[in-house]
């Protein structure tokens, strides 16, 4: 179990902390700054795509531009919009990424290496879900889905040790172990 305690947005709230225990579960992971300033324990790269689509994985569109203020049509006001396409050529457009996280093992990251294996294990089964602007609109479906899992010790890395690679057919048994892991290591 995660607990999920109230959390305080330190930097918009402009509250200044007096501990780091005060930090929330989401700023232990995403990082924090102001007076106590905590570095993210989690990193993505750019998302780019598997295979070279070139013009035709794109479209062009134009809107009716919206005043945010009024929330309405403003008048004669156009925008144009460039997407990526979801099928191209009857195949799903498919971009990779990379997610780089810390764990630490203090006992203050518990809760935040635990959320982490839980979203490993969301990500296995698969993220439906709408990122970016104008989702109103239609844009911005995408299908996450984990593809592999490499990890490496600091001493590994020291080393100059290559990265484990999880074997695909052992990736839900990998993330659950290193979930109760987490929960029997502290």
């Amino acid at each position: 179990t995660i607990r999920l305690e109230p959390c305080i947005d330190s930097v918009n709230e402009k509250i200044e902390l007096e501990d780091w225990s005060k930090l929330c579960l989401l700023d232990r992971i995403f990082g924090s700054s102001g007076n106590i300033s905590l570095a993210s324990t989690i990193k993505f790269t750019d998302a780019v795509f598997t295979s070279d689509l070139g013009e035709e994985s794109t479209l062009k569109r134009t809107h009716v531009k919206i005043d945010s203020r009024r929330d309405a049509a403003e008048r004669g006001m156009l925008v144009n919009v460039e997407a990526v396409k979801e099928l191209v050529e009857g195949e799903s457009t498919k971009f990779v990424f990379t997610i780089v996280f810390d764990e630490l093992s203090e006992d203050f990251f518990k809760e935040s290496n635990k959320l982490f294996y839980l979203l490993l294990l969301m990500l296995h089964k698969g993220i439906d879900a709408f990122l970016g602007g104008w989702k109103s609109r239609g844009y911005g479906h995408v299908v996450i889905k984990l593809e592999s899992v490499r990890y490496a010790t600091v001493k590994d890395l020291i080393e100059g040790r290559d990265l484990v690679e999880v074997p695909r057919n052992q990736l839900k048994d990998w993330i659950l172990g290193s979930l109760r892991g987490c929960e029997d290591e502290y």
